[in-house]
């Protein structure tokens, strides 16, 4: 099976890179199963808030997203060109697996390199393998697909914000709690099943991505470039996120010695800052990562260590139709934030890798146990307006937009 996920990964490379698709295989490997016993997974897991989320019958290990997008377009005519490669292992013998997806359009799909058979319906993208599929075996799904994702407006869930994909002005913004994932990329939607990730990101040479996770490496071609994130650790797809724009770059390592990593639109103004008394201007992303480290090194003091391998921020001038946006939300490793905003909102966002992220609900009526965790972290950590301010960092560096420091 990892010799499939390979070719399937390099053919999602080759792909984006040239524009072609992605080779299929054009032989199987022969199950060789009966029929009898095997049956459609559930097209939702139940769950008391959101029934149809997530999907039965398989476990999710690992997503592999690829996929183009061109911000220099006017945001009504930007798309999506994507693949998502889904390593998993069936939990019950499967006839039929379901994936959610929102609006976007399927042009192919494969399981275990061989072409399968898809219907649509609501949100569910269902998915008929040539063979069925054993109970415990590990298989491979790869879904192409494109189109223009389209924010999630008016719902009572957010209080009639939007939230999901946000075209920004010179890129994009992924804000997904709860279920806002699907409208970007194919997934088993729930945070009851959680994978490792790797995201491998087009864009046109100049602009810049930031995900979960740690920069695997970024390449400059003559027109485009790709970006290569890695999160090796559980995540929950809601947590899933790779904002691209114009960034400005600051990494290093806590005091405490957490690596750390943060991107700041660059339009973000500077910020007051009070310290012993006295008002100074400090640079967006410098205090972002001021803050993002005084209360990761906090939080790992009080709540036990940190439990990723990065932590950070994405700072975002994200607007929807021209009005600001006040969002923030714990997307795993690096929280993601609209504009600038107070110290306790950041200390509350990052208590969640803690409880959300590392620990986190099996069913959406328990997201309350998230969020009196993190309000409770945030009332810890109310820093008085004349606090003498997080100490000077060491081991750090800034750098522009595309060309990440010590990348």
């Amino acid at each position: 099976m990892r010799s499939s996920r390979a070719l399937a990964v390099a053919g999602a490379a080759i792909g984006l890179a040239l524009g072609a698709p992605a080779a299929h295989a054009e032989h199987g490997h022969g199950h060789g199963h009966g029929h009898a016993s095997y049956q459609p997974g559930a097209p939702g897991l139940g769950d008391p808030y959101f029934p149809l989320e997530g999907n039965g019958g398989y476990d999710v290990k690992h997503y592999d997203l690829s996929f183009a997008y061109d911000p220099r377009a006017a945001i009504a005519d930007r798309r999506l060109d994507g693949l998502m490669v889904v390593t998993a292992r069936a939990t019950q013998d499967l006839s039929r697996f379901d994936l959610d997806l929102q609006q976007l359009d399927v042009s192919s799909v494969t399981v275990d390199l061989r072409r399968a058979a898809f219907t649509r319906d609501g949100q569910e993208l269902q998915v008929t393998p040539s063979h069925p599929l054993r109970r415990g075996e590990r298989f491979l799904a790869t879904v192409r697909y494109s189109g223009h994702p389209q924010t999630i407006v008016g719902s009572p869930i957010a209080f009639g914000s939007p939230y999901g994909f946000l075209h920004t002005e010179d890129g994009a913004f992924m804000g997904d709690e709860p279920n806002a994932a699907s409208t970007w990329f194919p997934a088993n939607d729930h945070p009851s099943d959680k994978a490792s990730w790797t995201f491998r990101v087009k864009v046109p040479k100049g602009y810049g991505v930031v995900a979960n996770g740690h920069l695997a490496y970024h390449l400059d071609g003559r027109r485009s470039s790709l970006y290569v994130w890695d999160e090796p650790y559980p995540m929950a797809t809601y947590l899933a996120t790779a904002g691209i724009g114009h960034w400005t770059i600051r990494q290093g390592r806590t005091p405490g010695g957490i690596p750390e990593y943060v991107a700041v639109d660059p339009v973000l103004p500077d910020v007051p800052v009070t310290r012993n008394g006295r008002t100074t201007s400090q640079h967006a992303v410098d205090f972002f990562y001021a803050y993002s480290a005084e209360a990761a090194d906090l939080w790992a003091q009080t709540f036990g260590r940190y439990p990723f391998d990065v932590v950070g921020a994405i700072a975002d001038n994200a607007t929807y139709e021209g009005t600001p946006l006040g969002f923030s939300l714990e997307t795993q490793t690096k929280p993601v934030y609209s504009a600038v905003r107070s110290p306790n909102t950041i200390a509350h966002e990052l208590s969640h890798q803690w409880f959300g992220d590392s620990v986190s609900v099996a069913t959406w009526n328990h997201i309350w146990l998230n969020e009196g965790f993190a309000t409770f972290a945030q009332y810890l950590s109310e820093w008085p307006s004349t606090a003498t301010g997080p100490a000077p960092r060491r081991s750090s560096s800034r750098s522009p937009s595309g060309s990440p420091a010590g990348t």
